[in-house]
């Protein structure tokens, strides 16, 4: 599937009488590391759509006025002397302390790739069923290298359902929190510059415009991704899948991800693979890496400020097997787990699915030690290396497509171009074989957490006769 392009913008324009949304494609251009911040921003001249370079040092407030063309949605402030005592509220407090609909969540996050510029990107991997943008921030420090730096990507995805909306709150909040802390807390700081860390916040646009579960074809994206239990098995086939579930699946296959958050509401528990039985029937349907994904939920619930002391009867410890809870079908966790080879957890956020505003700053806080220990925990604490083979002069080079193993589970993960794997795995010793068609197989022992994360296990190939 085509690589999407680093920007793709919508605009809108208000007019006194009415408001007229105009979705337009722009490409952004990203400045290097190091260059300061710029923007391509539209707006419009009679009926031409144009690009304008501006800003160098765009700051949070004044895009309401700095953007030539762009008048905001009545009310839209952008955090600008909106506390109670009539002071500027920070960008982190603005996006957890109300609720952004579709064009003022694709403002604020066009303002964060201007303001994070030196760390983000914005990156436009789709389109609703309606033409709503589905956007997503990549947050590093090595953006300009692209998937060339072998570091891992991590995504936390919010509003598969339209009606579940702490996900795009705690999502968006996450990334402010990145911004504002990476040059001075050590957790932002390894996070940014060990990390693709990418938020969406927004998986279903349009089904949070109409406060509905389902997208605007009336489908539970959550039921509409490849399931092992169809006809044809797991896949990766798209044809006739919803234009979310594409953007999704797409974007999925074109980085390296390594894990995965996707947030819903409506109870209080994590939960993790399998979400389907062979029988239709609600119980444990393990995994091969279940003893992994209980580790990672039960860290998640224990970081989480209520789950670590809320005691209940039906999900001890505060995590779910899935299909123990109930079984469902063409979910996005067993897609990405089998098929892409990414470990998802999902998290039920709270038994009430679109809570009141004033309660979101409190249920950010819920999370956000959760979120940030789940980056780090997959991404640094797991089992990871580099697999390479000599060349015929005997200089070495990367080895693509190889099957990273763990003796005794049904399960791998792939090399990358780069030769780099990452696999999350529960603390323990472990014997790794990896293997490729044409190579020998290479067996070794390996001990998690690592006692140093950021050195990589280099596994040599030789290619047979």
């Amino acid at each position: 599937m085509k690589k999407p392009s680093v920007v793709e913008m919508v605009g809108c324009v208000s007019h006194s009488v009415r408001l007229l949304l105009l979705w337009v494609v722009v490409a952004t251009v990203v400045v290097a590391h190091g260059e300061g911040n710029k923007g391509l921003l539209a707006y419009l001249d009679g009926d031409a759509i144009r690009m304008k370079e501006r800003f160098e040092n765009l700051t949070y407030g004044d895009v309401t006025e700095s953007w030539e063309g762009y008048v905001p949605p009545k009310g839209f402030s952008l955090g600008r002397k909106n506390r109670d005592d009539g002071t500027t509220k920070t960008p982190l407090e603005f996006v957890t302390t109300r609720y952004l609909d579709s064009e003022e969540l694709h403002v604020h996050m066009l303002n964060f790739a201007s303001r994070c510029g030196d760390i983000a990107r914005l990156v436009q991997i789709g389109r609703s069923v309606k033409g709503r943008p589905i956007e997503a921030l990549e947050i590093s420090n090595t953006l300009d290298k692209g998937l060339k730096d072998g570091k891992p990507h991590v995504k936390i995805v919010g509003g598969i359902h339209g009606d579940e909306t702490v996900g795009r709150v705690v999502s968006m909040g996450v990334a402010e929190w990145l911004c504002e802390k990476y040059e001075s807390d050590p957790t932002a700081s390894a996070i940014v510059s060990g990390v693709h860390t990418w938020v969406l916040p927004g998986m279903n646009p349009d089904g949070f415009e109409a406060k509905t579960r389902w997208n605007a074809n009336g489908v539970d994206l959550n039921r509409d991704f490849p399931d092992r239990f169809d006809d044809e098995g797991m896949t990766s086939n798209t044809l006739g899948r919803q234009p979310e579930t594409v953007a999704i699946m797409g974007w999925t296959q074109d980085y390296p991800f390594v894990s995965s958050l996707v947030f819903h509401g409506g109870e209080l528990v994590v939960s993790y693979p399998f979400d389907g039985t062979a029988d239709g029937r609600a119980h444990y349907a393990k995994s091969p890496d279940d003893e992994t994904f209980r580790y990672l939920a039960r860290e998640y619930a224990e970081n989480h400020r209520v789950l670590s002391s809320f005691r209940q009867r039906q999900f001890p410890g505060g995590i779910t097997n899935g299909a123990a809870w109930y079984p469902i079908y063409g979910g996005m966790g067993d897609w990405n787990y089998l098929m892409e080879h990414v470990y998802e957890l999902t998290i039920e956020a709270g038994k009430t699915k679109w809570p009141n505003s004033k309660m979101l700053p409190g249920l950010f806080e819920d999370n956000r030690k959760s979120v940030l220990e789940f980056i780090k925990t997959t991404a640094f604490k797991g089992i990871n290396g580099v697999v390479r083979t000599k060349n015929r002069n005997g200089s070495k080079r990367a080895l693509k497509g190889a099957k990273v193993y763990i003796d005794g589970l049904d399960s791998y993960v792939i090399s990358t171009e780069r030769g780099q794997f990452y696999r999350p795995i529960a603390p323990g010793t472990y014997t790794v074989l990896i293997e490729k068609r044409g190579y020998n197989t290479v067996v070794e022992e390996v001990k998690c957490p690592l006692a140093n994360a950021s050195k990589r296990t280099k596994f040599n190939l030789v290619k047979l006769q």
